[in-house]
């Protein structure tokens, strides 16, 4: 297993990368690549606990933070308290992507490898924040709760699972291609919008929990 961190510049950042979480102090860019080599058993680990930090970051656009390889696990929470999010993603953002398509999982298959380990991410944006989970290969699980910023979750593969909590004034979308998926939506924030859209076979809708008067679609759309 490599893991590489490199932390910011712009304010002293303790990372412990697969002992506790990794704790930053305010205006952190967290770099983060960790690569599972075939092989490995036990996957990648990463812990990231940000609530006493306002406007960290863990990744950016061009460059996501980034576990590869199999059985992969994060535990993200990021907090802010900005009033608006700049558009610059200065007050809080998290650009995250898992990848076990180099477990053979390879072309188009009906089915996961027996021995194919999942990928797992839960993450929370706390405050004004903007968040992307990017999950590719199988068995892909990822939660993502938004409490009044802006969350997407995009899988790609075979046998993907998805949760989506949206409170405050949350905004976020599900996206969904392949085999098996199955997303949810919790909506409970005023004024946002929650979206899931689906592309492929074996589709399910999952639970979709809707109190409030925000914008809530369904799109299924089958091979």
């Amino acid at each position: 297993m490599q893991t590489k961190l490199i932390p910011a510049l712009l304010a002293p950042a303790v990372l412990l990368a697969l002992a506790a979480p990794a704790l930053a102090g305010n205006g952190n860019t967290l770099y983060l690549v960790q690569d599972s080599p075939r092989g490995t058993t036990d996957g990648n680990n990463f812990l990231s606990d940000q609530t006493l930090a306002n406007y960290s970051s863990i990744g950016t656009n061009s460059s996501p933070a980034l576990q590869s390889g199999t059985g992969n696990k994060a535990d993200i929470t990021i907090r802010n308290n900005c009033l608006s999010q700049p558009l610059d993603g200065s007050c809080g953002l998290l650009m995250f992507r898992q990848d076990n398509t180099g477990a053979d999982l390879g072309g188009v298959l009906t089915t996961v490898p027996t021995t194919l380990l999942p990928n797992q991410a839960t993450v929370t944006i706390a405050g004004i924040g903007d968040g992307s989970i990017q999950q590719i290969g199988g068995r892909n699980v990822a939660t993502l709760n938004v409490e009044n910023g802006a969350g997407t979750i995009s899988q790609k593969g075979l046998d993907n699972t998805a949760t989506l909590t949206l409170d405050g004034a949350a905004n976020g979308s599900i996206q969904q291609q392949g085999i098996g998926n199955s997303g949810g939506l919790h909506v409970t924030s005023l004024g946002g919008e929650g979206h899931l859209t689906q592309t492929g076979t074996g589709l399910d809708a999952g639970t979709i929990t809707v109190a409030t008067t925000s914008d809530v679609q369904i799109y299924t759309f089958s091979n």
